[in-house]
């Protein structure tokens, strides 16, 4: 399962290849990215208090990923529009398509745009089957809550 992840000599350049170099709201879009992420996973999993998130790779450059806290815990996600409980790991891409969501509808330059929808489509079309294990529990609760 392993090749599954970004190789921890290559996290760190995730979010920069995602997001690029371009400057959103006084910070590196990246940057924004990221603290975004974090503040959605607060805001929409209470129990959430940190944690080490792997980098699931959805393509072979490593420029579209997925990070997740790799555990079979449930938590319950409250979205805007609906509420499950599911896995840790499930919650995390569902936070992920809402962040992705709402950085490519900001105003953001279109090449760092279209790298986003690009992000957002292959979780949302493939979340199935990278990693069939990762998911498999929580197909339907993660179809309600995005859909």
């Amino acid at each position: 399962m392993k090749e599954l992840f970004v190789s921890e000599s290559s996290r760190i350049n995730c979010y920069p290849e995602l997001f690029g170099d371009e400057i959103f709201k006084g910070l590196p879009l990246y940057c924004y990215a990221e603290s975004l992420f974090y503040a959605g996973m607060k805001q929409m999993i209470s129990v959430y208090n940190g944690g080490y998130f792997e980098f699931l790779k959805l393509d072979t450059e490593g420029a579209s990923f997925l990070p997740i806290l790799d555990e079979d815990v449930k938590v319950t996600i409250k979205t805007p529009y609906s509420e499950g409980v599911l896995s840790y790991r499930s919650a995390c891409l569902v936070v992920w398509l809402f962040v992705l969501e709402q950085i490519a509808n900001s105003g953001i330059s279109a090449k760092s745009q279209r790298k986003i929808i690009d992000c957002y489509d292959d979780i949302r079309s493939g979340y199935r089957e990278f990693g069939l294990e990762l998911f498999e529990e929580d197909f339907r609760e993660i179809h309600n809550l995005i859909d």
